[in-house]
C-alpha cells in the first residue's frame, strides 16, 4: 500500500515540471492502441476527403467502372469512394463521402473459435468546415461456436439476436456536430473517455456499447466548460406485470448519465480539469443535471440522495508535443474523519502515467507507462439502475475494482504501411467487492462501521500481453493479426485475425 502511494506521489509531483492538450474533454489523445477489431476503433477524427463539385462514382460510366474495380485491388491510397458529392457556391460548401463496408473477424481461443461476417455503410460529410455529419452502420452474424462470442467477443456489448444457431449483432456510431472557435455542439450515438489512459480510464471508459448523447462545450479564453448527457441501458429489467408470460423481459427502467467538467488551460503548458458525474434513472431527464456550472452533488442532496454522484479531476502536461504526463482521480464517497482508513465507504481511484510519442520521426515508437489503483466498492450503488454501468458493462475501470495495475504500451511503425502495437500489464486484485454490480445494502450489515482493506479477500495476480499487427498497404483493404495471452491461475490464449473492405 505504501509503495504504490509513494509511486503515485512521486509521479504526480514530477508531472508539474513538464508540459497542454486541446479538443473535446471527452476525447483525450491517449487511449489503448491494441483493439482486437477495426469496428472498435474511433471514427470521430476521420476527415472528409476533398471532393470536387458534382457527383462522382465508379458506377457512373463503363470506363470509370473498370478503373474503379481495378482500384479495389490496388496498392497505395484510395482515390475513389462508392459515391462522392461536392457542392460549392459563395455561401455554402458541402462535401460528402459514402462507402460500403464489409469485413470478417476471426477469433481462436483455447477451446473454441468463431468468426464474425459483417457488412454496412459509412457516411462522412461536412458543411462549411464547421458542421460534420458522420455515420457508421454495420450488421453481422457469428459463425462457428457462435455462442462462445457472448462471453468473449468485445463486439457483443449490447443488442444481439439468436437465429438458427447464429448470433446476430446490429450497431452504429453516428453524430451531427457543429464546431467553431468557441463552441462545440454534438448530437449522436457513440462512447467516450475522460482522461488520458492506456489501460482504461478510472473516470469514464469506452469499453461499453455506444449510447445516445448530447454534448456541448464552450471554449472561452483559457477555460473550457463541457456538458455531456447520455441515455443508457439499465442492466436489469423491472417487472410491471403479474403475468410472467407478458413482456416483463423488455421493460428496462430509464437510465441516464450526466457529466460536466471545467478545464483550465495554461499557456500550452498545463491543463487542469474538475468535474462531476451522475448516474440516475427510473424517471425522465432531470433538469438539475443540465446546468453546467453548478455543484450537482448539492442538487443530488436536495433530491433526497437517490442518485449516484462521483467527483473527478485530471492533470495533463505536455513537453514539445512528445512527452505527456497525466494523473486522473475519481471519488465516489469519502468520510473525512477516516480519509486514510479502511472504512468501506472510502471509494476512490487514481491513475497516473507518462507517454512519449516521437512525432515526425517515423522510425521511433509511441511508448507509455501507467499505474492505476482502485478501491473496493467503487462504482457500486444500492439501486440497480444507478450502477455506474451501461448495458451490463462498467463505465469505470474495465478491469474492475479492489486492485492495483501496472501497464505499458508501445506502438511501432513498420514498412509497407504496417504497424505493430504491444500492450502488457500486471494486476493484483482482491476477491471482495471487486465489481460494480455488488449491492452494498445486501452485502454489508453495518454500513457505518464496516471495514474493507485495499486488496481484501483472496489476491489474484493477473498477467497479460496483447500484440497486434496492422497492414493498410492496399487502397481499400486493411488487415489485422493479433495474439492475446492472459494468466490468472492458468494461461488463456487467443488469436484473432481481421479483414475489412471499405469502398
Amino acid at each position: 500500500m505504501k509503495s504504490f502511494l509513494l509511486y503515485f506521489s512521486l509521479l504526480f509531483t514530477i508531472s508539474f515540471s513538464w508540459a497542454y492538450g486541446s479538443g473535446s474533454a471527452f476525447a483525450p489523445p491517449l487511449t489503448n492502441e491494441v483493439q482486437s477489431s477495426f469496428l472498435l476503433q474511433s471514427e470521430q477524427y476521420d476527415d472528409v476527403p476533398d471532393v470536387p463539385a458534382g457527383m462522382h462514382s465508379p458506377l457512373s460510366e463503363w470506363g470509370e467502372l473498370r478503373s474503379g474495380i481495378s482500384e479495389a485491388f490496388a496498392l497505395g491510397k484510395a482515390k475513389n469512394s462508392l459515391f462522392r458529392y461536392g457542392y460549392v457556391n459563395p455561401s455554402i460548401t458541402f462535401e460528402a463521402d459514402f462507402n460500403f463496408v464489409a469485413g470478417y473477424d476471426y477469433s481462436k481461443h483455447d477451446d473454441h473459435s468463431y468468426g464474425l461476417l459483417y457488412k454496412g455503410t459509412r457516411f462522412n460529410a461536412k458543411i462549411n468546415e464547421k458542421l460534420r455529419l458522420r455515420s457508421l452502420w454495420y450488421n453481422g452474424a457469428f459463425f462457428g461456436d457462435s455462442y462462445a462470442s457472448l462471453n468473449t467477443s468485445p463486439l457483443v456489448d449490447g443488442f444481439y439476436k439468436d437465429s438458427r444457431d447464429k448470433i446476430w449483432i446490429d450497431n452504429q456510431k453516428t453524430d451531427l456536430t457543429y464546431r467553431d472557435e468557441h463552441l462545440l455542439l454534438s448530437l449522436g450515438r457513440d462512447n467516450f473517455q475522460i482522461g488520458n489512459s492506456i489501460s482504461g480510464s478510472v473516470i469514464l471508459d469506452k469499453n461499453v456499447n455506444e449510447y445516445g448523447y448530447l454534448l456541448a462545450e464552450a471554449f472561452i479564453g483559457a477555460f473550457r466548460i463541457s456538458l455531456l448527457h447520455a441515455s443508457l441501458s439499465a442492466d436489469t429489467t423491472v417487472s410491471i406485470y403479474n403475468d410472467n408470460s407478458l413482456a416483463n423481459n423488455r421493460h428496462y427502467p430509464d437510465k441516464f448519465l450526466a457529466l460536466h467538467q471545467i478545464s483550465y488551460l495554461w499557456d500550452d503548458v498545463l491543463e487542469l480539469s474538475f468535474g462531476e458525474g451522475v448516474i440516475y434513472g427510473s424517471r425522465g431527464i432531470d433538469i438539475n443535471y443540465l446546468v453546467p456550472h453548478s455543484f450537482w452533488r448539492v442538487n443530488e442532496h436536495n433530491l433526497h440522495d437517490r442518485d449516484n454522484v462521483l467527483i473527478f479531476g485530471s492533470i495533463n502536461l505536455y513537453r514539445h508535443e512528445e512527452v505527456t504526463l497525466y494523473a486522473n482521480a475519481i471519488i465516489d464517497e469519502m468520510r473525512y474523519a477516516d480519509i486514510l482508513g479502511n472504512w468501506w465507504g472510502n471509494k476512490y481511484a487514481f491513475q497516473s502515467g507518462i507517454s512519449y510519442h516521437a512525432k515526425g520521426r517515423t522510425l521511433l515508437p509511441k511508448i507509455g507507462f501507467e499505474f492505476s489503483a482502485v478501491r473496493p466498492w467503487l462504482y457500486t450503488h444500492y439501486l440497480p439502475y444507478s450502477y455506474y454501468s451501461h448495458d451490463k458493462r462498467t463505465l469505470g475501470y474495465p478491469k474492475g475494482t479492489n486492485l492495483i495495475d501496472f501497464s505499458a504500451q508501445a506502438a511501432f511503425p513498420l514498412p509497407h504501411a504496417s504497424s505493430l502495437a504491444i500492450y502488457t500489464s500486471y494486476t493484483r486484485q482482491g476477491s471482495e467487492a471487486n465489481h460494480y454490480y455488488i449491492n452494498y445494502l445486501e452485502e454489508i450489515d453495518d454500513i457505518e462501521n464496516h471495514q474493507c482493506k485495499w486488496l481484501s479477500g483472496k489476491i489474484s495476480k493477473i498477467y497479460q500481453i496483447k500484440t497486434i499487427v496492422r497492414n493498410e498497404v492496399f487502397a481499400h483493404h486493411r488487415f489485422m493479426l493479433g495474439f492475446d495471452s492472459k494468466y490468472n491461475e492458468d494461461w488463456q490464449h487467443s488469436l484473432f485475425a481481421n479483414w475489412q473492405f471499405l469502398y
